[in-house]
Formats: structure tokens, C-alpha cells, sequence
């Protein structure tokens, strides 16, 4: 049964309407429109599960002719791309990516989130 729109975070709603945009499913909004601010002037870390083997999940609002295999790579791209962007735009950014970690990073992954949280606190305390 597919997950009422409403449901879904305003943040995962414009994530698939970009990637809806780069398969030529929407065209009302340009991925402009969904360009994150610049990070604020403080340290700032990145973690990105750069998935993990296996199918995707559904996706209530992918239509059925759409590949799952090719959105979930192509959202990953745009994620990467996006973030990446965002936290370099820092003087004390850190982007960090694992090719063996899921959406839930921090469980899959910790000691990427650990080295993360190192990183933003030794820079906020000038080390």
C-alpha cells in the first residue's frame, strides 16, 4: 500500500522530485529550487552510506516503469554531488563516504561517525 504523500518528510519529498526531474518524470520544478544553503561558519562533517549490496527498497512513489537499481544510483550521485558541495563550502568541511554502509551510516558504519564527530569537535576547539 503505498505511503500517503503527506507522510513522507518535506526533505524526502524534494529528493524525488530532483531525481523525478532527471528521468524527465517532472518538469514543474527545477532542481535549483532544492540547492541547500551554504553551511554556517563552523565545522561541518559529512557521512554518506554509499549503499549496501542488494535491491533497493520500494519506493511508493517511483513509477512501476522506473528502474529501482538505476534511481538509487542516481540518487546517490545527486546525494554525493549535493552534499559534498555543501560541506567543502566550509573552511573546516569533511566529507567521508562508505561504499559498504546504507542509509542508517552511523549503525552500519560507526567508526565513520565516530572519525566525523572527531573531526567537527577538534576543529571547534581550534586543534
Amino acid at each position: 500500500m503505498p505511503v500517503p504523500a503527506m507522510s513522507v518528510p518535506a526533505g524526502a519529498r524534494a529528493e524525488r522530485e530532483v531525481v523525478f526531474e532527471l528521468y524527465g518524470l517532472r518538469s514543474d520544478r527545477p532542481a535549483a529550487a532544492f540547492d541547500a544553503l551554504p553551511p554556517p561558519a563552523v565545522p561541518v562533517a559529512v557521512v554518506i552510506g554509499g549503499g549496501k549490496a542488494g535491491d533497493p527498497p520500494p519506493d511508493p512513489f517511483l513509477p512501476a516503469s522506473v528502474d529501482r537499481r538505476a534511481y538509487a544510483a542516481a540518487v546517490l550521485e545527486m546525494q554525493i554531488r549535493h552534499q559534498t558541495r555543501w560541506a567543502l563550502a566550509s573552511p573546516d568541511g569533511l566529507v567521508l563516504i562508505s561504499g559498504n554502509a546504507g542509509h542508517r551510516v552511523q549503525a552500519d558504519a560507526p567508526e565513520l561517525t565516530v572519525q566525523a564527530v572527531r573531526h567537527v569537535v577538534s576543529r571547534a576547539r581550534g586543534r
